[in-house]
């Protein structure tokens, strides 16, 4: 705000001296004017005068006598005439051509048929020299005393104008000054700010940098504490856990002995397949079995609900036991009782007519199982 200011009346200031400087110098230059252009008229009006009188003498003596006649010329007549002019400078040039000599010739002795004599023409250059020499005298005092009035006119105004740039320099100055100090406040009240941020933020991390090793601390006694607890329930879990007792060996599963019929074989398994694993003249399928369609059936290793047999002239599609349930439903592909079905994991069958499957998967008719 202090900086706007002082730049605004900086401006105002400088727009004034300018102005006012330039109204005193379209003044002075025309009174300056005025007077060069009255000296002026004044000069040619001597000069006309000056040229007519030497005209007027030219003609005289080319009107006069010859040369054996120039000596009988009446003497030279010499008039003052006192000054009118008001001006000084007009007086001194009418002073200066009243006082100049006049020759006037007699008219009874005048002859305008004879020309003039080498000795008129030497007057009559010599009186044009003293006219112009008087002239430019006139003319350089005048323009003199024009000068010296014109610097009398302007000296209040220069020394005015010379104390106003002198005020505006001491006001510029000044505001310089004020800027550089007002800056130098707001450079030192911001450092201060900077500083005082700087060393809150080092005593921030520092309080923080204590409180995180503090934390650390108590976690590490936690720790401690715990590995304690955990060493001491260990020995307390080993000193009350009894000793493992050793097993009774488990009997081997009885293995099959295949035949040549495979409805034989598997009737021996599914007779009691929860003792005896399946032989491997048999797999299981997986897949969504279906009657009267070609089909194509993958074998997998997990127990399934269907069993195909490896070896045998016909293709059987035969039904696991152990996946039966109070709800099994295989009535499409096999003829039974269900009012013989157990829970999952006790039921027992044997198959009476099995399920011929051609080797694209084609079932034609239903199969036949009793329940155990």
């Amino acid at each position: 705000m202090v900086k706007s200011k002082s730049a605004k009346f900086i401006i105002v200031l400088i727009f004034a001296i300018a102005f006012t400087g330039t109204i005193w110098a379209q003044d002075a230059k025309g009174r300056t004017g005025g007077e060069g252009t009255e000296a002026g008229d004044s000069l040619s009006e001597q000069k006309t005068e000056g040229i007519a009188q030497t005209t007027e003498k030219s003609d005289v003596i080319q009107g006069g006598a010859s040369a054996d006649q120039a000596k009988t010329s009446t003497p030279v007549q010499t008039q003052k005439s006192t000054p009118t002019s008001e001006s000084s400078g007009t007086s001194a040039n009418a002073g200066a051509q009243n006082n100049r000599p006049q020759t006037v010739t007699s008219p009874d002795t005048a002859r305008g048929d004879e020309p003039p004599s080498e000795e008129s023409d030497a007057v009559t250059q010599e009186s044009i020299r003293e006219i112009v020499s008087e002239a430019k005298d006139d003319v350089i005092f005048e323009i003199g005393n024009k000068i010296v009035s014109v610097k009398e006119d302007i000296k209040p105004h220069f020394l005015l104008a010379l104390c106003l740039v002198i005020v505006s320099v001491v006001f510029i100055i000044a505001s310089i000054v004020l800027n550089i100090v007002f800056f130098k406040k707001k450079t030192d009240k911001l450092q201060a700010m900077l500083q005082k941020i700087s060393d809150d933020a080092q005593e921030d991390r520092n309080d923080n940098f204590l409180q995180l090793w503090n934390e650390i601390s108590n976690i590490s006694y936690a720790i401690d504490n715990l590995s304690d607890k955990v060493e001491s329930l260990a020995k307390t879990i080993k000193a009350e856990t009894p000793k493992p007792q050793p097993r009774e060996p488990v009997a081997p599963k009885p293995r099959l002995v295949e035949t040549s019929d495979p409805i034989e074989d598997f009737n021996k398994w599914a007779s009691d397949p929860y003792s005896v694993n399946l032989p491997s003249w048999f797999y299981y399928v997986k897949g969504d079995v279906k009657i009267r369609e070609e089909q194509k059936l993958a074998e997998t290793g997990e127990p399934a609900a269907w069993i195909c047999n490896r070896r045998g002239t016909k293709k059987y599609l035969l039904p696991n036991p152990c996946v039966f349930d109070g709800l099994t439903n295989i009535s499409k592909f096999y003829k039974m009782d269900a009012a013989g079905l157990k829970a999952k994991g006790q039921n027992r069958l044997m198959v009476k007519t099995p399920c011929v499957m051609s080797d694209k998967g084609w079932i034609e008719y239903p199969g036949e199982l009793v329940l155990l």
